[in-house]
C-alpha cells in the first residue's frame, strides 16, 4: 500500500508541476508574441553608435521583419536570420540566427531591444572573430558567439536606433 500511495503522490506532484510551469509560462508567450507582432514590418537605422563612437557607415541599414524571419539589407547586401525574443529578461532579449539558405555561416547575433515609442533600440554584440595558422600552413578563421548585452549600452555592442518605415 504505501508504494503505491508513494507513486500515486510523485505523479500527482509531476502533474502539479508541469501545470504550473505552464501556467507560468503562458504570459511570457503572450508577451513575446505581442512584441514580435510589434516588430512586424520595415524599419530603418537612423543612428549607430558603438563604444561612444558614432558608426555613419551603418545609417540606412533596414531590418524586414516577417513572421519570426527578418532579413538585414546594409550596403546592398542582404542576410536572412531567424528571431528568436524573450520578454521575461530584462532588457528583453533577441537573438538573431543566420537561417539555413544564408551564404555565410557564423554564430547567433545576441542582444538586447526596447520599444521606445515608434522607434526600436537594439544593442547587438558583436562576435569573437580570431585566426590562426593550421598544421598546413593554411590561414583558419573562427568566429564565436559574443557575450549578450546587459543593457542598452553602446560600451556593450553596437546600440542602434531604428524608425519604422510607413507602407
Amino acid at each position: 500500500m504505501p508504494v503505491s500511495h508513494n507513486k500515486y503522490l510523485a505523479t500527482a506532484a509531476a502533474l502539479l508541476a508541469a501545470a504550473f510551469t505552464c501556467g507560468l509560462s503562458q504570459p511570457a508567450r503572450a508577451d513575446d508574441d505581442a512584441a514580435m507582432k510589434k516588430l512586424q514590418g520595415t524599419w530603418v537605422v537612423t543612428s549607430a553608435v558603438y563604444d561612444g563612437m558614432p558608426l555613419n557607415s551603418a545609417k540606412g541599414a533596414k531590418f524586414k521583419f516577417t513572421g519570426d524571419k527578418v532579413e538585414m539589407s546594409i550596403n546592398g547586401k542582404n542576410a536572412p536570420f531567424h528571431v528568436k525574443i524573450d520578454t521575461s529578461a530584462k532588457p528583453h532579449h533577441i537573438d538573431f540566427v543566420l537561417t539555413e539558405d544564408a551564404e555565410e555561416k557564423m554564430p547567433p547575433l545576441l542582444a538586447v531591444f526596447q520599444f521606445a515609442g515608434e522607434k526600436l533600440k537594439l544593442v547587438i554584440s558583436g562576435n569573437e572573430v580570431s585566426e590562426s595558422i593550421n598544421d598546413e600552413g593554411e590561414k583558419v578563421r573562427t568566429v564565436t558567439a559574443g557575450k549578450r548585452p546587459t543593457a542598452l549600452d553602446s560600451k556593450q555592442g553596437m546600440l542602434t536606433t531604428l524608425e519604422r518605415v510607413k507602407e
